[in-house]
C-alpha cells in the first residue's frame, strides 16, 4: 500500500503574463517596425496577445503614442492621441469612434461604446512599469 497525503486545496489564480523574450527598452524586435518605438523613444508598455502585438512610446519631446499591430495580416495602426489610466493606457482612434485600452493583462477595443475586440495577454513589459 502507498501512504496517503492530505494537503489543504490551494486557490488557484489567473498566472501574470510571461515577461517577454523578443522586446526592449523600444518595444518588440519581431514585427518590423509595426510594435516598435520610432528612433530612439523610449516603450512604456507592451503587450503580446495570440492576435496583437501592442506598444507605448513616449517621445522625445515627452508624447505618448500607440503602436498596434495585428499578428495575422501584419494590419498596423499608430495613434498619438495616447493618455495614461489607471493599470495601463488608453489611446483614441477619433475617426473611427473608437478606443484602445492596453494593460499588462491585455488589451480591448471599444468602437461606439461596445467592446469588440478582448484580447488577454500572453506576455507584457517592462517588468514594473507601473508605479
Amino acid at each position: 500500500m502507498s501512504p496517503t497525503s492530505s494537503a489543504a486545496p490551494t486557490a488557484t489564480t489567473n498566472p501574470a503574463p510571461a515577461t517577454v523574450s523578443d522586446a526592449d527598452a523600444h518595444g518588440f524586435t519581431v514585427f518590423g517596425n509595426g510594435a516598435r518605438c520610432i528612433g530612439s523613444d523610449n516603450a512604456e508598455m507592451f503587450v503580446r496577445t495570440a492576435k496583437s502585438a501592442l506598444v507605448v512610446c513616449r517621445s522625445e519631446i515627452n508624447q505618448l503614442y500607440y503602436r498596434g499591430y495585428r499578428i495575422a495580416d501584419g494590419a498596423s495602426i499608430d495613434l498619438y492621441d495616447v493618455s495614461r489610466q489607471s493599470g495601463g493606457f488608453v489611446a483614441v482612434n477619433t475617426p473611427a469612434n473608437a478606443r484602445y485600452v492596453i494593460t499588462a493583462n491585455g488589451f480591448q477595443l471599444i468602437q461606439n461604446g461596445s467592446v469588440v475586440v478582448n484580447e488577454s495577454a500572453v506576455e507584457s513589459g517592462p517588468t514594473g512599469w507601473a508605479t
